[in-house]
């Protein structure tokens, strides 16, 4: 499925290549993992590498939503939405519930955590895990690919903030060896990092 995109400038049909790319990379990595038969658990390895590739892929979709936010142009911050009555709460189906995702991850070191980590999983070792957060994870991209306006206005408000706050202009480093999940992603892929550039060279001078 084509992402929903309008033709506002000459970086439309680079767009659209970009997000069907993603779409195309995001589908061969769940039919390497059989993850396309939904099975209930993959082996851990399996598991650990497919995390490894959604993490590069979701890197590229938040260059291209960047793109996306830069052709939407500064927006203010959001309005405060009125607060919605509660629900009962209902367990969905593996693979339908939409997780969050971080526009702009910040990642930092915790050796205390690693250890603990790596505490409980030398305890807990099983050599299969289940698949629900990997098939949630899979459905929260593929929807957010299917309409990724709203997140792109999300980037927009977000980097409007970053902006008026004199926060120092976002790094975006190139991913080398990205041709293994298609030659058309790894070469989009290549070119995205000064598109991105471009886009941000706008960005206030926090030096």
């Amino acid at each position: 499925m084509t992402p929903i995109l309008l033709p506002m400038s000459n970086l439309t049909g680079f767009l659209t290549e970009g997000f069907n790319a993603v779409r195309d990379a995001l589908d061969t990595a769940a039919a390497r993992a059989n993850l396309h038969l939904r099975p209930e658990t993959i082996s851990r390895a399996v598991a650990r590498r497919v995390r490894a590739t959604l993490k590069r892929i979701e890197a590229i979709l938040r260059q291209l939503l960047v793109l996306l936010a830069a052709e939407i142009g500064p927006l203010p911050a959001a309005a405060t939405a009125p607060q919605a009555p509660a629900r009962t709460p209902r367990t969905p189906a593996p693979g339908t519930r939409r997780t969050s995702f971080v526009l702009m991850p910040v990642y930092r070191y915790d050796g205390a955590a690693l250890q603990v980590l790596q505490a409980r999983a030398s305890k807990m070792y099983r050599a299969h895990t289940v698949t629900t957060p990997l098939l949630d994870r899979l459905h929260t991209l593929r929807t957010l690919l299917d309409n990724p306006w709203p997140a792109a206005r999300r980037m927009a408000r977000l980097i409007s903030r970053l902006k008026r706050e004199g926060a120092p202009e976002p790094i975006i480093g190139a991913q080398d060896r990205l041709h293994r999940y298609g030659t058309a992603f790894g070469m989009f892929a290549h070119a995205l990092p000064e598109r991105v550039k471009t886009a941000f060279r706008a960005w206030p001078d926090t030096s």
